[in-house]
């Protein structure tokens, strides 16, 4: 069904084929946000998109480097084009974090030997942004290997437990060093690893809430095999990153538009739209319809969210078919 078509099945409902209660533009603003309430309930459907490693350039950049201790100072003949918490590729191993101090210089403390004059580069956002026909996502996936979906609170957690497990104990007082244990609590230099920092292939996304517009890849990818698609290339690609999510539900453009759930589920839509239709009556009867309209659009929610996600033992046939044998 079209847009028309579901409308039109909704004044039937409401008794107002001339819409002398509900204009065409109110029943067409319910079909849309029932359509997003549906998929935000049942998780259904889903859409596949793809973003690169990094939204910075993937050619190296020249610049000049001065030295001062650890700290390594690079100026830059134009823009650099970087941000505070950017990284940047050394010598195709090492990952550091920059700080900026203007539009052409930032500088970085490293441990990897660098000599002062020409230095070249390769710039990297960590950060990456959901494109904007994603609403959420469920999955992520990076040269046909599935990555992990962490948050900040899982890494904080790991890596504290990993550095300071028995050196402390939970008392009265709070978290105190443990003055019966061999490991030498380290009050003067925090040795917890900076998981933002560590480098290698990408394994894992990074975000904290199911919404959030931008996620972080972790490790950082340090080397060219794991960064672009053909590593010997005189012209580099990033690799990109699949991503699985569900949509973000725009509102139909015209009658002629079909929803973009099946039609198995299109009914929803209806009663979804009679149930905010009804919800605007202030008439207890008017409100108990709603209910009940309200209850019928969460059971076709319910169960598209039970039976759209498949694996192989709900489907029976074929080579899926289910079987026992017993060998004597």
């Amino acid at each position: 069904m079209n847009r028309r078509e579901i409308r039109e099945r909704i004044e039937e409902f409401l008794q107002d084929a001339e819409n002398r209660r509900w204009t065409n533009s109110e029943i067409n603003r319910y079909i849309d946000d029932s359509q997003r309430e549906f998929v935000r309930i049942s998780r259904y459907p889903q859409i596949s998109t793809f973003v690169p490693l990094s939204s910075k350039s993937a050619n190296t950049i020249s610049g000049t480097a001065a030295i001062d201790g650890r700290t390594i100072t690079v100026t830059t003949s134009t823009a650099h084009g970087l941000s505070t918490g950017h990284f940047i590729i050394v010598s195709n191993q090492h990952t550091y974090e920059i700080t900026v101090i203007s539009d052409t210089t930032f500088r970085y403390v490293g441990d990897l030997p660098v000599e002062p004059g020409s230095f070249d580069f390769l710039p990297i956002n960590p950060i990456i942004t959901v494109p904007s026909n994603l609403e959420e996502v469920v999955s992520a996936s990076l040269d046909g290997i599935n990555l992990a979906i962490m948050s900040e609170g899982e890494l904080n957690a790991a890596v504290f437990r990993l550095s300071s497990g028995g050196s402390f104990l939970d008392g009265v007082f709070g978290v105190v060093p443990n003055p019966f244990t061999t490991i030498k609590a380290r009050y003067t230099v925090n040795t917890t690893p900076k998981w933002k920092e560590r480098n290698g292939s990408c394994e894992a996304i990074v975000y904290n809430y199911a919404s959030q517009k931008d996620f972080r890849i972790f490790p950082i990818p340090s080397h060219n095999e794991d960064l672009f698609v053909d590593p010997t290339a005189t012209t580099k690609v990033f690799k990109e990153i699949e991503l699985r999510g569900l949509p973000k539900i725009i509102d139909a453009e015209n009658d002629a538009t079909e929803p973009i759930i099946g039609q198995y589920y299109q009914e929803a839509l209806i009663f979804g739209s009679l149930d905010r239709a009804y919800s605007r009556e202030g008439q207890t009867r008017n409100i108990e319809k709603s209910q009940i309209y309200r209850a019928r659009f969460i059971e076709l929610a319910m169960e598209a969210k039970m039976n759209e996600g498949i694996n192989s033992l709900s489907r029976s046939e074929g080579r899926n078919e289910s079987f026992f044998r017993v060998v004597r």
